[in-house]
């Protein structure tokens, strides 16, 4: 199982990277749509401030910024 550094400073900047368990997939450019919208509900239930944010055929990469006083990006993933 994979170790993570998990930062638990509340407000912090964090760069989060998400790969598709099949590698060479084009699953997300292919569903954008639905990745959009399961962003869009995801943040609305837990926001975040998002600096950046980039989506590949089989992997994203963002940066967000979480609220004051929350430390939770992982339940946003």
């Amino acid at each position: 199982m994979a170790r993570y550094s998990r930062p638990r400073c509340p407000g912090a900047a964090v760069c989060v990277t998400v790969c598709l368990r099949e590698r060479g997939s084009r699953l997300l450019v292919e569903r954008i749509g639905d990745l959009r919208a399961a962003v869009r509900e995801t943040l609305r239930a837990r926001p975040v401030e998002v600096l950046a944010w980039v989506v590949m055929p089989d992997h994203w990469h963002a940066v967000w910024r979480l609220p004051e006083g929350d430390s939770a990006y992982s339940s946003r993933v």
